[in-house]
């Protein structure tokens, strides 16, 4: 009893293991902007635990990610997580042959190649309605000669169909996670999109296949199939149990510590908002490590604007506001040279804004910067030296009914050395009210600093 006690508690912190290695190197990734690096465990857990370990560190690393970063979108990559980590569990078992009841598999395996084709065909984009014409039919062919068998002289090993399913699994992740993105969000495939997306999607390809190219290295490089079956059943749980708690003594400590500072540095940054704004404005913080990821950056918005003018219409501060970014993994300004990213600045506050009005269902082709009218500087605000531009904007009110509305922006652009971030100030309301704020908005300004 107690050694079968023990072999489930291994199994328990092997998952618990496996899920801070991925959320280590996914908080690597989230340095430099992209939520990339957190698969490795796994890749790992399909080819080598059972089905169950498996599915725990599928769901587990996303949760993990999301608690650190406090991120409650991330956790919407679950399911695309889960699909993955069983579709190469069942790709593995195949090549090793190890399946118990090969066409049941076969089965469930045909119809995410199926699901696959449909999500690469309805994103649009002529390449991917190409590849999901083939990779569906591949589905379909696998589920005739389930339901069908008479009709084929020959059927496909189930080794070769698992070959297949691992070259394929990098594109069923990405794909779903950009279906899922371009629903909640945007269309990231569009053209207006594409230009600045690409490069991240070369990167989650490669992040995707990485581990896969990894783990296939290993495996050959020790002959991990013939360690498994000479070592099992004969690995002392004793020793395993030791070596696997000295693992999260060393590695639980380092999340802990990316995430207290973390929020150590936004609950200073929130407390001098706070103090800079008069008492009776209202202030939301909102994760973007999510909604900005497919442009390279992550970060926080601080959404604040007074609680009784800003939904009152005849107000001068209707619908306007201050929103303050903090910015990671994009560095779009250098205020000593007077450069400023224009463009990646535009995306940023699209994103943001779209993300600021989803509950009424308001998507990324809805809002338009219409204009950049000038950009000055450096100018000082309290001691502190900005980059500014002015730009407007076509936006919708944040409460119901929606109605469109034009917006004035006033975005002061700064690099925070002691904070290693990018900090962003934008001042914004109706274009006919705005003259008539910027004196408010400066005076709160003048009183507000990052540090």
């Amino acid at each position: 009893m107690w050694i079968f006690m023990l072999n489930r508690i291994n199994k328990v912190m092997v998952s618990v293991v496996a899920t801070l290695i991925n959320t280590l190197l996914g908080i690597i990734g989230e340095y430099f902007g992209y939520t990339v690096l957190d698969k490795v465990g796994i890749v790992f857990m399909a080819g080598l635990c059972d089905i169950y370990t498996t599915f725990i560190v599928a769901i587990l690393t996303p949760a993990s990610l999301s608690l650190v970063f406090r991120d409650p979108l991330i956790a919407w990559k679950i399911p695309s997580y889960v699909i993955y980590a069983l579709f190469l569990h069942i790709a593995f078992s195949s090549l090793m042959g190890e399946l118990k009841r090969p066409a049941l598999y076969q089965l469930f395996i045909a119809s995410l190649f199926i699901v696959t084709g449909i999500i690469l065909i309805i994103s649009g984009y002529i390449i991917f309605i190409m590849m999901g014409l083939s990779v569906m039919s591949f589905g379909v062919l696998l589920c005739l000669m389930y339901f069908a068998p008479f009709i084929f002289k020959y059927r496909l090993s189930m080794r070769f169909v698992g070959f297949v399913a691992i070259i394929l699994a990098p594109f069923l992740l990405v794909m779903m996670d950009i279906t899922l993105y371009s629903i909640m969000i945007t269309n990231i495939l569009s053209q207006q999109w594409f230009e600045a997306f690409r490069r991240t999607l070369a990167l989650l390809i490669i992040d995707s296949a990485g581990p896969l190219l990894l783990f296939g290295i290993i495996w050959l490089a020790l002959d991990l199939q013939t360690i498994l079956r000479e070592t099992k059943g004969k690995i002392s749980d004793k020793r395993r149990f030791i070596g696997l708690a000295l693992l999260l003594v060393i590695l639980l400590p380092v999340p802990t510590y990316i995430a207290t500072r973390t929020m150590g540095i936004e609950r200073r940054v929130r407390e001098r908002i706070e103090a800079a704004l008069p008492e009776e404005w209202s202030i939301n913080g909102m994760r973007m490590s999510y909604i900005w990821s497919p442009i390279g950056a992550s970060g926080v918005v601080f959404v604040t604007y007074p609680s009784t003018g800003h939904y009152e219409k005849g107000s001068i501060w209707y619908q306007a506001g201050i929103n303050f970014y903090l910015i990671q993994g994009k560095d779009i300004v250098d205020v000593d040279k007077g450069y400023i990213d224009n463009i990646t600045l535009r995306r940023l506050i699209i994103l943001q804004f779209v993300a600021w009005l989803r509950p009424q269902k308001v998507r990324g082709e809805d809002i338009e910067i219409i204009a950049t009218i000038n950009t000055t500087g450096p100018i000082k605000l309290n001691n502190t030296q900005y980059i500014k531009v002015t730009m407007r904007m076509d936006s919708y009110t944040d409460m119901s009914p929606t109605e469109k509305i034009t917006l004035q922006l006033d975005c002061f652009v700064t690099y925070i050395r002691e904070l290693s971030r990018t900090g962003v100030i934008i001042c914004y309301g109706e274009v006919s009210n705005f003259s008539q704020l910027q004196t408010e908005f400066k005076e709160i300004l003048e009183t507000f600093t990052w540090i």
